[in-house]
């Protein structure tokens, strides 16, 4: 199992929240546990079973060709799918199948960096969504967390020679920002109140 909720560079460890902004101490051991992990399965039916116990998750979908061609057909239409990646040696191999799907297909890639790439900058993106979900609601210390990691993940894509993450990382810091800024101001008024 792969943890991406590790820093890997000191800017990174800028964008962390204090430990005492987390809602329970037991917050980040879940996540690495359970939400934000990479689960390899080698059985089709194991994954299946995962893909619905999990129905109440976002699940970034990776597969072979040849698996995607027995798997894709059965998850194509699921809510908890976000998004579903081919990773082969050969596209145009692919395509036959492919194409009735091309609507859930994210994308179908040849190369293991361009897939790590694309998938990053998706999952990025979904925290966005999921902050400004977040922001609507008025709970700041979810919307930073999920800004922070989406910046997290645009660096790390700018990191592997990615091009095009700097307007949305840009978009993010300002996010970032005022999040940072309704915290302090919803801080204050509490303090005022207490007064």
């Amino acid at each position: 199992m792969i943890h991406p909720l590790i820093n890997l560079k000191p800017e990174e460890h800028e964008l962390n929240e204090p430990a005492w902004e987390l809602e329970n101490s037991e917050t980040m051991t879940r996540l690495i546990d359970t939400v934000y992990c990479l689960k390899p399965f080698f059985e089709m039916n194991d994954c299946l079973e995962f893909i619905r116990g999990n129905a109440s998750k976002k699940i970034f979908f990776i597969s072979s060709g040849t698996l995607g061609k027995e798997i894709v057909p059965q998850i194509a239409e699921w809510s908890q799918v976000h998004g579903i990646y081919i990773f082969c040696g050969n596209i145009l191999y692919h395509k036959d199948w492919a194409i009735n799907y091309c609507d859930h297909i994210t994308s179908i890639l040849e190369h293991q960096d361009d897939l790590l790439l694309r998938l990053t900058r998706d999952i990025a993106e979904y925290l966005e969504k999921k902050g400004d979900h977040y922001s609507a609601l008025g709970e700041t210390v979810k919307v930073k967390h999920c800004y922070a990691w989406a910046i997290k993940l645009l660096l790390r894509t700018r990191d592997m020679g990615g091009r095009n993450y700097q307007d949305m990382h840009d978009r993010l810091m300002r996010k970032f920002a005022k999040a940072e800024i309704s915290r302090e101001e919803s801080e204050n008024n509490v303090i005022q109140r207490i007064k």
